[in-house]
C-alpha cells in the first residue's frame, strides 16, 4: 500500500495522452457537413505545417457503395505554402465567377472532371486568411450541377462568417 501514492500521480500524468477526442473542424462542424452532403460524414482534420496549426484542411466524407461525397475545406495564412488565392483558382475548368457577400475577393468554379467526378469550389479570403471550400461527388444522381454550386456558396459563406 506505500506505493500506491506513487502510482496514482503516475496514472494523473498519463492519462490525458490515453483519453484524448477527436480534433473538430472550427469553421463548421459534421452535422452541418451531413446536412450538405445528404448523408452521416467522417471528419479528418490535417495541419499542413505542424508548426503552425491555425492553418488546416477539414475533410467530410461521405461513402455509400461505389457512390462517395467530400466536402473540404483549407484554411490557410496569407503568404504561406497554399495561402494564395491564385493557386486555389489555378485548377479552374473555366474563367471563375466572383462571388458577393463571401469574404473578400470570393471566386467561384468548377475544377476537372476526372474519372466521373464533380467538383465545385469557392476560395476568398477574410483577413489575412485564404479560405477554400469544394464539394466532390461521382455519384451523377446524387444533385444537379446547380445545386452543387449553391451548396458550396453556401458553405463558403459560414467559413467566411466563423473567420470573421
Amino acid at each position: 500500500m506505500r506505493k500506491l501514492p506513487f502510482v496514482l500521480p503516475a496514472i494523473a500524468f498519463l492519462l490525458p495522452s490515453l483519453c484524448h477526442a477527436q480534433e473538430s473542424c472550427p469553421w463548421f462542424n459534421q452535422a452541418s457537413a451531413a446536412g450538405v452532403l445528404d448523408s452521416a460524414v467522417g471528419l479528418v482534420v490535417t495541419h499542413p505545417d505542424p508548426d503552425h496549426k491555425v492553418d488546416m484542411i477539414c475533410d467530410f466524407t461521405s461513402k455509400a457503395g461505389p457512390a462517395a461525397r467530400q466536402l473540404r475545406i483549407d484554411v490557410r495564412t496569407k503568404g504561406r505554402a497554399g495561402g494564395d488565392l491564385g493557386l486555389a483558382t489555378a485548377k479552374c475548368t473555366a474563367k471563375p465567377v466572383a462571388v458577393n457577400a463571401v469574404g473578400n475577393e470570393a471566386l467561384a468554379c468548377s475544377l476537372d472532371a476526372k474519372n466521373g467526378q464533380r467538383t465545385e469550389q469557392v476560395a476568398g479570403r477574410m483577413r489575412d486568411r485564404i479560405f477554400v471550400v469544394q464539394i466532390s461527388t461521382n455519384d451523377r444522381a446524387w444533385v444537379v450541377d446547380d445545386e452543387l454550386r449553391e451548396r458550396t456558396r453556401s458553405v463558403a459563406d459560414q467559413v467566411a462568417g466563423n473567420l470573421f
